[in-house]
């Protein structure tokens, strides 16, 4: 149950990162993955032949690699710097997702892309704006912290 809380947890701290989304989902899979290998061999002699290898590997990156990923989130934006930094960057693509009805403005940070989220309610202002200007703190980890988002034309 921590670990699933803790994988829900890493998905709303990466929403507020600057980070490629490619970082969590990896470490999430090595740590599941070590888990895995160094439980399977007691589970098999406890649970004899209803043991399912590859439910236990899902298991085990969802539960112990999600609670390593919410950790190193946590520890990023506990122990990050205290100055805040102002980065102004624009807009390439709007996106809307029915179902939540939320609005995303995509930025390009360098090698990777970030959707930064907005409610629906804000959608004309963002299909408006040209630049998302992002208050940031930087992370222990140097991943920056979203701590507050704008819109604006210029």
């Amino acid at each position: 149950m921590i670990g699933g809380i803790s994988a829900l947890y890493a998905g709303s701290q990466y929403n507020k990162t600057l980070i490629d989304f490619k970082l969590p989902i990896l470490v999430a899979i090595i740590f599941g993955v070590l888990f895995s290998l160094l439980t399977s061999k007691y589970l098999k002699e406890y649970s004899g032949k209803k043991f399912r290898y590859y439910g236990h590997l899902f298991w085990s990156i969802l539960t112990f690699g999600g609670f390593i990923t919410g950790l190193l989130f946590l520890i990023n934006s506990v122990f990050g710097k205290e100055q805040t930094e102002t980065l102004k960057k624009p807009i390439v693509g709007v996106s809307h997702v029915s179902r939540s009805g939320s609005v995303y403005a995509e930025i390009n940070m360098g090698n990777y892309s970030k959707d930064i989220s907005f409610d629906s309610r804000e959608k004309q202002q963002v299909e408006a704006a040209n630049y998302v200007v992002l208050i940031t703190q930087e992370g222990l980890f140097g991943y920056n912290i979203i701590k507050e988002t704008t819109l604006t034309k210029e």
